[in-house]
């Protein structure tokens, strides 16, 4: 059974990660917002935001390490979805490429 959830799960071309880590974004205010990393894959991400993002935002997430953040990741946002409570939503984002130099 457990084959079964994480070969469904991963049917993508890039399998996706579950991840639940505490981050934050930075949307087109340049304000930080608290979020969580649901998953992670090498072409995006799943994550929470506050209803405010929409399709097509670009964002910056930063991941929280032990440490600290660790560097940004620039995304699209690409999809959305409303949580319970209608404050939060889960958000799916793909990555930018890092500018070739």
């Amino acid at each position: 059974m457990d084959r079964f959830i994480n070969d469904h799960f991963n049917r993508r071309k890039h399998p996706r990660t579950r991840v639940f880590q505490k981050a934050r974004y930075i949307g087109y205010d340049g304000q930080s917002r608290r979020s969580e990393l649901i998953n992670t894959s090498s072409q995006g991400a799943r994550l929470t935001t506050s209803n405010e993002v929409r399709v097509g935002d670009r964002l910056t997430i930063l991941n929280e390490a032990s440490s600290g953040f660790e560097p940004e990741i620039s995304a699209e946002v690409k999809w959305t979805r409303a949580l319970p409570g209608g404050i939060r939503q889960v958000v799916g984002v793909q990555t930018e490429a890092a500018p070739a130099g």
